[in-house]
């Protein structure tokens, strides 16, 4: 009885856990729909010849830290495996706003 009890809480932290994981990796990969989103406004906005660097100051703002909260917690749940994906992320980004800015 005690080892089939054990099964079951086993079982529904494991549910738990992939619950929370999947929810977690949703916001990540909305947070980059809306980053690839925001970098595509700035180059429409740089071919309209507005600032991209006060635009881009204010998305930096708004997503340097809340992003950077979320990607540490979802480290810490996956663990170290998740690291390639947190990389790929980081990449994307930083590759985005290059193009954001070499369009100015």
């Amino acid at each position: 009885m005690y080892r089939l009890g054990g099964f079951k809480q086993i079982f529904i932290w494991e549910i738990v856990f992939n619950d929370l994981a999947s929810w977690i990796v949703f916001n990540d990969l909305a947070i980059w729909v809306v980053f690839n989103d925001l970098a595509i406004l700035l180059i429409f906005n740089c071919l309209l010849g507005l600032s991209c660097l006060a635009i881009l100051m204010i998305f930096n703002c708004l997503l340097g830290l809340s992003c950077l909260a979320i990607l540490m917690i979802f480290n810490c749940l996956l663990g170290l495996s998740c690291l390639a994906i947190l990389m790929i992320f980081n990449c994307l980004s930083v590759s985005l706003v290059c193009l954001a800015l070499l369009s100015c």
